[in-house]
């Protein structure tokens, strides 16, 4: 079986060719993720297992746990570790989907060392990514809660009340998913385009840019396709965790060893994604053809 083609697709149409390059390489894909997961499943085991002097009953009854003041630093530090490697295997799973693609193979080494030759651009996309959410949060919660504010004046007092839980929540849910959208490509354009962040994002809205609802479709619906193949063994290892008096951190070893197997799925979507939306934008597919026709490798990185 031969790598779907580079066309233009509809959403359903973009799954199944999702699908069908997990069934091609999904053990590529796993073994790029677990370069990177693997040594932060190490650390996280490491610090679970000198957690014991460092971890305080809940204060609310027999169950839970809160790490001492002398824990925080280094729980901190391991966190930035964990999230760090995290970034950069979703970066390599992101070159080795699109090699698959492109290219019709994947190459773990290569999509290893073209991800560590892009890493302060890759934890800039990253941090610009959060800051772009957390401004926007915050804007749609000023704004709602303006809103609400206004109702007051002007509706009874339990109306005005039923009102904001009713809008508040939808209204910033909404426009996060949207905000997404339009950056989510951010990685992409990093590690398969190159450049700098600020040319990564504006390159991101520029592909996004009259997609918006699409793109937001494609998403929620990947987020769906997770969920059912993930998410119930991913909930129980996160009750596990809330209710068990020591477990939480083994539990947090446990649930990092899944995402090495679940998100290559998920990145593969995304990334198929993204190349849609340069053959939609930029004739991605007919640059590839031209070039093959002419007897050349494409130009765009994979």
């Amino acid at each position: 079986m031969s790598a779907p083609a580079l066309r233009p697709r509809s959403v359903t149409e973009l799954v199944d060719a999702a699908f069908q390059l997990v069934r091609l390489h999904y053990v590529q894909f796993v073994s790029i993720s677990a370069v990177f997961l693997i040594p932060a499943i190490l650390v996280q085991a490491l610090f679970a297992r000198s957690t014991g002097p460092f971890v305080i009953p809940s204060a609310t009854g027999t169950t839970g746990q809160t790490l001492a003041p002398g824990a925080i630093l280094p729980f901190t530090l391991v966190a930035l570790v964990v999230g760090l490697l995290g970034l950069l295997g979703t970066a390599a799973v992101v070159v080795g989907v699109s090699d698959s693609y492109v290219h019709d193979r994947v190459d773990v080494g290569q999509a290893v060392r073209r991800v560590l030759g892009r890493f302060g651009p890759i934890i800039g996309g990253a941090v610009g990514q959060a800051l772009a959410m957390a401004i926007s949060a915050f804007i749609l919660v000023f704004g709602a809660m303006l809103v609400v504010g206004v109702l007051v004046l002007v509706l009874p007092k339990g109306t005005a009340t039923a009102l904001m839980g009713v809008l508040v929540v939808p209204i910033v849910l909404i426009g996060e998913v949207a905000v997404f959208a339009r950056v989510f490509a951010v990685p992409m354009v990093i590690v398969l385009e190159g450049g700098t962040v600020g040319h990564a994002f504006s390159r991101s809205l520029e592909l996004t840019r009259g997609s918006v609802g699409r793109v937001i479709g494609v998403l929620v619906l990947t987020g769906l396709i997770f969920l059912a193949l993930f998410g119930a063994i991913l909930f129980f290892i996160g009750y596990l965790s809330a209710v068990a008096p020591r477990g939480g951190p083994m539990y947090a070893v446990l649930s990092s060893v899944i995402n090495i197997f679940a998100y290559p799925i998920y990145t593969v979507f995304i990334t198929l994604l993204y190349y849609d939306l340069r053959i939609r934008k930029d004739g991605f597919d007919l640059e590839v053809m031209s070039r093959e026709l002419m007897g050349a490798a494409p130009a765009v990185p994979a």
